[in-house]
């Protein structure tokens, strides 16, 4: 776990641009800009950059106000459709950071919540470990139904294969609610300039770019102060719609390590399921069971690890039936991915 940056002692150099992509937040920007507010480092060596996606509401007007109630300097970056810009949140991130005048960006969405050191932390991984880019972790508010709750451990998954995977050089996921990276690789990689078009993925096009020229540069920052927080979907709906959004984006990688691992677990899952409808059938019966048997135990080892390190609680009994449920889920993204058609912060997209 990374220290708090006081505890390596010196002065540090290092400045961040905090740069949150928004549309349609205006019920949530103004506490997380509050946060920001109450880092522990000095306000004089970050900035914070809203770029704001052709928002429908009144999110701007909650940035100007939180500028205003709390004496703070925020950049606020709106697009012009008349000047050819773009909608979408990789054409947001990049306006940023073009404008941003620091070389450490931190990316988080204008519904998240942060700890007053989340920054501190990342200045101390970035000091100790020399990284280009650093993954933070991204947490659910606790639920008080099982949908909600559900949804938490679901995530928490997510987070811990992404740790995990980068720990065996095998990256493949990170969220775009938390995450580090230089200025100057995002300029090299050439940002997204191959996938700008792809609504989602603005994390892990990044990832895989970054890691295939830097493979030991890219580094998970597991500390429970550097957590991100954000809230579950209170409706299928919306959980559905976010996570066809998410899956969409495995069509367009190009990486072959990520249509190798993103095929073997298709064909995993696939197996899996078909295995279910022969549970009776004895050739296949030792099979089906001692496959689930190790499934569950890795799963929950890596889901209880991560959130140990993050002193997140999870309920073994909803993990459990979370991880039997889940390869129907998968195969179901999987086609919706395909044929579905989902709304995200008000557009439609195929």
């Amino acid at each position: 776990m990374t220290p708090p940056a006081q505890a390596l002692g010196g002065t540090s150099d290092i400045r961040f641009t905090v740069i949150i992509p928004v549309r349609n937040e205006a019920g949530h920007i103004y506490n997380l800009l509050e946060d920001l507010y109450n880092q522990s480092i000095d306000r004089s060596r970050f900035e914070v950059i809203v770029s704001d996606d052709f928002s429908e509401d009144d999110t701007v007007g909650e940035v100007m106000r939180a500028r205003a109630v709390l004496g703070m300097e925020i950049t606020v970056i709106q697009g012009d459709q008349q000047a050819d810009d773009k909608p979408g949140k990789k054409y947001a991130i990049t306006r940023a950071i073009a404008k941003a005048a620091h070389m450490h960006i931190v990316c988080t969405d204008g519904d998240c919540r942060v700890g007053p050191g989340w920054l501190a932390q990342y200045e101390a991984h970035y000091q100790q470990t020399g990284s280009k880019m650093v993954l933070g972790p991204v947490v659910f508010n606790a639920g008080g139904s099982l949908f909600e709750r559900l949804q938490k451990v679901e995530f928490s998954a997510l987070i811990g294969l992404g740790a995990s995977s980068l720990r065996l050089k095998m990256p493949t996921t990170c969220n775009g609610a938390n995450l580090s990276y230089e200025k100057s690789l995002f300029e090299e990689l050439d940002g997204y300039a191959d996938n700008v078009k792809v609504p989602s993925g603005d994390d892990e096009f990044l990832l895989q770019k970054a890691y295939d020229r830097y493979p030991d540069k890219i580094s998970f920052l597991k500390a429970a102060e550097a957590i991100s927080y954000t809230s579950p979907k209170r409706t299928m709906k919306e959980f559905v719609n976010q996570r066809i959004r998410w899956s969409a984006k495995w069509r367009f990688h190009t990486s072959s390590r990520m249509r190798l691992w993103g095929t073997t677990m298709f064909l995993f899952y696939l197996g899996w399921v078909m295995l279910t409808f022969s549970l009776f059938n004895d050739p296949y019966r030792d099979l089906f069971i001692s496959t689930i048997v190790v499934k569950l135990i890795l799963e929950y080892v890596n889901i209880y690890r991560i959130n140990s390190d993050l002193r997140e609680e999870i309920p073994l009994l909803i993990t459990i039936f979370l991880l039997l449920i889940y390869p129907f889920y998968i195969i179901f993204l999987f086609v919706s991915s395909f044929v579905g058609r989902y709304r995200w912060k008000d557009r439609m997209y195929l």
